[in-house]
């Protein structure tokens, strides 16, 4: 089942749906919309969101004007992207793609990035070590912090 996150008063989070897999907006990414709202992004700048997730990021950033590039390098975040830029009517380049690879001969005005940070059920005391079999990597495959529970309801990639 897809979450939902609304817009509210004190939030200029738009309305997106996350489907199963992808981390839904939370308090975060409210407040980054609003720093990104004190940033006058200007018309037409190119404007690159590493990790897209929900696209809830993409989606503000070309409301505001700006030429939007989401990356993320989970599917199933790529596919609510396209779908959150669909139903915003908003003209978005969403990529299956890594940090190199989006980076790779382009200049971007903006870069916008909001990383999983959600804790393993590791610890943060213990080390761990990244790789394709590690525990780490719960989070669709992205490193996770030791310590704290993805809250996807299944991992994609």
């Amino acid at each position: 089942m897809a979450s939902e996150s609304a817009e509210t008063e004190e939030s200029p989070c738009p309305f997106v749906i996350s489907l199963p897999g992808v981390y839904a907006p939370q308090h975060d990414t409210r407040l980054l919309m609003v720093a990104l709202d004190r940033e006058h992004v200007a018309a037409g700048a190119d404007v690159l969101d590493l990790g897209t997730g929900s696209g809830a990021l993409a989606v503000r950033a070309a409301q505001l004007g700006g030429r939007v590039t989401a990356v993320d390098i989970a599917r199933c975040a790529v596919a609510t992207t396209r779908l959150n830029a669909l139903s915003h009517r908003q003209r978005i380049t969403v990529r299956r793609s890594d940090l190199a690879s989006a980076m790779q001969d382009r200049r971007y005005d903006l870069i916008l990035c909001n990383p999983p940070y959600v804790l393993s059920a590791y610890g943060l005391s213990s080390p761990v070590a990244y790789g394709p079999t590690s525990p780490a990597l719960s989070a669709g495959g992205r490193p996770t912090i030791p310590g704290v529970r993805t809250r996807t309801s299944r991992p994609c990639q």
